[in-house]
């Protein structure tokens, strides 16, 4: 465990241009043990999400943000290998912050509970060893976003500036 400062921490791709901290939690309380704003420490990683924010036929506008922590708070950091395969053991990851001093229960959604006690949860994300950092929703408005580059797509193929 450690401490996150002030300070840029990665990418995010999204579909909208204005980061409202406020409607994001609107939309994303309470959607299951992972419910979290997930930022890319590398932009090639955020890059690969763009898709997700474009129509089905692979056409539209999707945005890439630089994101910055405004308040600083406590991190966790857990590269277990499980990560890069989705294969994770959630109730043994509970114990190991319980063993660390953090009070999660097995019954508690984990980034719920991470962020009701001000944590921040930095992980792998892919087989290849992306890092990426999960804010939950409970701590979103610690940080901000700002528009880095507009990212055209036509059948998939994306043009960004």
């Amino acid at each position: 465990m450690s401490t996150i400062a002030f300070g840029f921490i990665g990418f995010k791709a999204t579909d909208f241009a204005a980061w409202d901290s406020l409607d994001y939690i609107s939309k994303h309380r309470d959607q299951g043990e992972w419910t979290g704003l997930y930022i890319a420490e590398d932009e090639a990683t955020a890059k690969g999400y763009l898709s997700d924010k474009i129509n089905n036929s692979g056409n539209g506008i999707a945005y890439l943000h630089k994101v910055s922590v405004i308040r600083p708070g406590k991190l966790i950091t857990c590269l277990d290998q499980s990560f890069k395969t989705g294969n994770i053991d959630i109730p043994a990851l509970k114990q190991a912050m319980r063993d660390k001093g953090i009070n999660v229960e097995d019954t508690d959604k984990l980034t719920e509970k991470l962020g009701q006690l001000g944590y921040y949860f930095r992980c792998f994300n892919n087989e290849d060893g992306a890092i990426e950092m999960i804010i939950p929703v409970e701590l979103v408005t610690n940080v901000d976003m700002q528009l880095y580059k507009t990212c055209i797509a036509k059948s998939f193929v994306f043009s960004c500036q």
